[in-house]
C-alpha cells in the first residue's frame, strides 16, 4: 500500500481554494479537507461553469444547485466562474480572441480576459494528457480559477493553497506534484504571496467498489426541490444517466 503524501503545513495558510466541480473527487477533497480540522470560514469552493451561463451544453443541469446545497449546508463561500458562452463558443471560435472571464468575488462579479489575439477552435476537446488539444481544461478551468485569483486583490493578503483532489490510480496523475507553486504566484517583499497548488492524491477503495466501480454508491448532499434544502442521498453512479438516487440513507 503507498504510503498517505505528507502535507504541506495548513496553519502557514490563510484560505483554501477548492476547485469543485461537485463531483466525487473534489466532494471527497472537501471532506478530506474539514476532517483535517480546517476551518469552514477559512475554505472557499470554487465552481466552474463549463457552459457559461448559458443553456446546458456539456455539463448536466443539476450541478449549480447542487454545489450551492452542499456550500450551504457545511456553512462555506462558493464563487462561481466561467467563461463567457462557454465551451459552446470556445468550440465555435472562428478567428476570433478567447472569450473573457467572469468570476463571482465577494462584493459581485469580476471580469477580465478577452483582449487575446485571434484564432480558430473548431475541434472538440481530445483525449490526452497534452493540455493544447485536450483544450476544455484549461480554457474553462485552469485557466478561468487563474484569473479569478489574479484579478481580486483580497488573494494578496496572506498565503492561499488552491487544492484540487486526484485519483492515484490514474498513471498520469499519479505523476503530479503533490505541492508546487500555483500559477498566480508571486514574490511580494521577497515573501511568497498569492497561491501554491496542492493535490491531494485520494485511494480509490475509500470510495469505490474494487468488483465493480459503476455499481458502488456513497452518500452526499442535494437540494430537495420541494424545500431548497439540503438532504443527504445515497448516489449511485450507475444511475447518473437517469436522475440522482432518491434511495435515503
Amino acid at each position: 500500500m503507498t504510503a498517505p503524501a505528507a502535507l504541506p503545513d495548513l496553519g502557514a495558510y490563510r484560505r483554501f481554494v477548492v476547485a469543485f466541480s461537485g463531483g466525487k473527487d473534489s466532494l471527497a477533497t472537501l471532506l478530506h479537507l474539514l476532517s483535517l480540522g480546517v476551518p469552514a470560514h477559512a475554505i472557499e469552493l470554487h465552481h466552474h461553469d463549463v457552459d457559461g451561463h448559458r443553456p446546458t451544453f456539456m455539463d448536466w443541469p443539476c450541478p449549480p444547485a447542487y454545489v450551492r446545497a452542499i456550500a450551504q449546508h457545511f456553512g462555506i463561500a462558493l464563487y462561481v466562474s466561467w467563461r463567457e458562452g462557454g465551451f459552446a463558443r470556445e468550440l465555435r471560435r472562428d478567428d476570433a480572441p478567447t472569450a473573457p472571464i467572469a468570476f463571482a468575488t465577494p462584493t459581485g462579479i469580476g471580469r477580465a480576459g478577452g483582449n487575446g489575439s485571434a484564432g480558430t477552435r473548431g475541434l472538440f476537446p481530445q483525449t490526452s494528457t497534452d493540455l493544447r488539444v485536450r483544450w476544455c481544461s484549461p480554457a474553462l478551468k485552469i485557466d478561468v480559477l487563474a484569473a479569478a485569483i489574479r484579478n481580486q486583490p483580497r488573494f494578496l493578503d496572506g498565503r492561499t493553497l488552491v487544492i484540487t483532489g486526484e485519483r492515484r490510480e490514474s498513471s498520469s496523475r499519479a505523476r503530479y506534484a503533490k505541492l508546487e507553486p500555483h500559477r498566480t504566484s508571486i514574490l511580494v517583499a521577497g515573501d511568497v504571496v498569492g497561491a501554491a497548488h496542492a493535490e491531494i492524491f485520494l485511494p480509490g477503495l475509500a470510495y469505490r467498489s474494487r468488483r465493480d466501480p459503476a455499481r458502488s454508491s456513497f452518500r452526499c448532499i442535494r437540494p430537495d426541490v420541494r424545500t431548497g434544502k439540503a438532504e443527504r442521498y445515497t448516489w449511485c453512479p450507475s444511475r447518473l444517466h437517469t436522475s440522482l438516487s432518491g434511495t435515503r440513507p
